[in-house]
Formats: structure tokens, sequence, C-alpha cells
């Protein structure tokens, strides 16, 4: 390279690779603010002729990537189960998971709504507890 020394070369490239992480370290807490500030919302349960039914949304603060999960579970003697899931994408509307409880008989349901934020945080919310025969 003519007129160029290598001490100088060597400066300009340090120079430069010193510059990227700068750059990424100050857009990195504008995007861990945001997925912070992603809430899961979720509405009662309830029994609506032979299904049970849950909602719930995601925060515009989410994104339309954003993915959590609506779950419907009952109670049972080893612990909640699963018993219908619905993957609720982007923000702005609700999204509904229903389960048909026909014959079940009676039993204690409700739904939770899960999910992880960019960085890994995970999100819970529980809704009310419903005991209903079916």
């Amino acid at each position: 390279m003519p007129g160029k020394t290598r001490a100088g070369i060597v400066s300009a490239v340090l120079v430069a690779a010193m510059a990227v992480p700068v750059v990424a370290m100050t857009t990195a807490p504008a995007q861990a603010t945001t997925a912070m500030a992603c809430e899961l919302h979720l509405g009662k349960t309830s029994k609506s002729g032979k299904s049970i039914v849950g909602f719930g949304s995601q925060s515009r603060d989410c994104g339309t990537r954003g993915k959590s999960t609506l779950v419907i579970q009952r109670s049972r003697w080893y612990g909640w189960e699963d018993l219908a899931s619905k993957t609720v994408t982007g923000s702005g509307y609700d999204g509904y998971v229903r389960y048909n409880c026909s014959g079940a008989g009676t039993h204690t349901y409700r739904t939770i709504h899960v999910g992880r934020t960019i960085g890994g945080s995970p999100k819970f919310k529980e809704s009310n507890r419903i005991r209903v025969s079916c």
C-alpha cells in the first residue's frame, strides 16, 4: 500500500475494531428495556357450555414477533395437568384457548400464560381458578 505505514494501518484497524463493540453496547440497553417492558395479560377462565375458555394477550412492547403460550390446566392429585394450549404471536389482540370438558366430572381449572423475553427472562401469569362439573 503506497504512502501507508504498517503502524498506520494497524492503528486504523484497532480503532475500527474498538468502535464496533461501542455501537453494540449502546443499542443493547434499548432492546433490553423494550423486552423487559413486555407484559403478558390474562383474562378470567370461565365455563361456556361444555367448554373451559381462557384468553390473554401481549402488550405492545412485545412487538410483532413476541410469542407466548396460553394453557388450560386442571388440578390433579400430582399437580396441574395441561389440557389445551394456544400460541399467541404479536400484540394488539386476544388469543383464546378452549378445552371440551364434556364427561370429565368435577375439577378445578385455570389458565396460565407463559413466555420469555428476548433476553430469556421468564414471564408467567395465572388466572382465577374455577371448580366446575362438565
